[in-house]
């Protein structure tokens, strides 16, 4: 009898001993296929024909909808610009350090404040810090563009000129300075969306169409006209624009007036260059608005040409150049051929060109980005 009692406390003791077992595996896998689902999920931030914008000094990310906001940033309210690389796997934002007077000589009243910051850059698949660039003592970063094959372009200033050009190769993890002039046809190249293909005035004022699968480069003399900037190159790879800014031949002398029988006066064109015909068009010329910096961009199926600064933000109708639309706000983002969201007053809003509507997107959000992925280079 004691035997048998053995035997079957035995066999209790076995059953309860693999009943647990059983449990604790079942809870270890429940709680792997958990952080595997969290893990994968983290990894997978869908980018793509999403808009970004701050709000809050954080970076979101929204669908066109206007459903599903995601926060991509974490600083507590410190970010005050961002930019994504062209392949949508990093993001680089200017981080607020502190608050500096600003350097000058200020005689009536006290010197302003000027925020002085770093550039942070993440791995958005990992959500993971990969660099944090910190300025010297007096000196301010500012991030100029992310170029394709992950390369971020920036300058340091002391807030008064230009110290140095650097690019920062995130994969690499390698900094190289840069001469003025490459960095001035490092910012102003255009990269078509398929990575086949970069355009850019050179210093010799001369258009450069490159095939960059084929290395074959088609060089297109601009030595007739005066200042030429900002080429951009249709989605169709038939056209690319350019901006051409006259300069003024006559002035009087020992005076900074012209004179006022010069008919020559500042000008703001844009060109459409056909690459095939090997011919330029004019679609807009109206006197200069005396600024610099000027971007053009193309619709999403070349409809529309849009001519940006800051406000106005001018767009031209290709098949009709005399049909110009004039828009105030700023941070202008095609998101189709005839749609784009801009910011105006501290709000985002989407514009339909077609139905000429303008809707209230997102309130109390700045700097929209309409994210679309690049191909990769070849």
């Amino acid at each position: 009898m004691k035997e048998l009692l053995k035997n079957t406390n035995l066999k209790q003791d076995w059953r309860t001993t693999a009943f647990s077992f059983l449990i604790v595996a079942l809870i270890f896998f429940a709680y792997c296929t958990l952080w595997q689902i969290n893990e994968v999920s983290a990894k997978e931030i869908q980018l793509n024909n999403k808009i970004a914008f701050l709000k809050d000094g954080e970076v979101w990310i929204v669908d066109q909808s206007g459903q599903n906001i995601k926060q991509l940033t974490n600083t507590k309210g410190k970010v005050e610009d961002f930019y994504f690389s062209p392949s949508l796997k990093y993001l680089a934002y200017h981080k607020i350090l502190k608050y500096v007077k600003e350097p000058g000589i200020w005689e009536k009243e006290e010197a302003p404040m000027s925020a002085v910051w770093s550039i942070v850059i993440i791995d958005l698949k990992n959500q993971k810090i990969l660099k944090e660039i910190k300025p010297h003592e007096q000196e301010w970063l500012y991030i100029d563009t992310f170029l394709p094959a992950e390369r971020l372009l920036f300058h340091d200033s002391d807030s008064f000129a230009v110290g140095g050009y650097h690019e920062y190769d995130v994969v690499k993890n390698v900094k190289r300075e840069l001469d003025y002039e490459e960095a001035q046809q490092l910012g102003g190249t255009d990269f078509h969306e398929d990575g086949s293909q970069e355009v850019y005035v050179s210093g010799k004022k001369e258009l450069h169409i490159k095939n960059l699968r084929s290395a074959k480069d088609k060089v297109v003399s601009l030595k007739d006209r005066d200042f030429v900037s900002s080429p951009a190159i249709s989605h169709n790879k038939e056209h690319v624009a350019l901006l051409e800014s006259t300069i003024p031949k006559l002035f009087k002398r020992g005076t900074e007036k012209m004179s006022d029988d010069n008919k020559d006066r500042n000008f703001d064109y844009v060109w459409i260059y056909n690459i095939k015909e090997n011919r330029f068009l004019n679609v807009y010329k109206e006197p200069s608005m005396g600024k610099s910096g000027f971007k053009l961009s193309w619709s999403f199926g070349d409809r529309f040409i849009a001519m940006l600064f800051q406000s106005p933000i001018i767009v031209i109708e290709m098949k009709n150049p005399k049909n110009i639309f004039k828009f105030g706000g700023m941070s202008f983002n095609w998101i189709s051929d005839n749609k784009f969201v801009f910011e105006e007053e501290n709000n985002v809003y989407l514009y339909d060109l077609d139905a000429q509507k303008k809707t209230l997107f997102l309130k109390n959000a700045t700097k929209p980005v309409f994210l679309k992925r690049m191909g990769k280079l070849q």
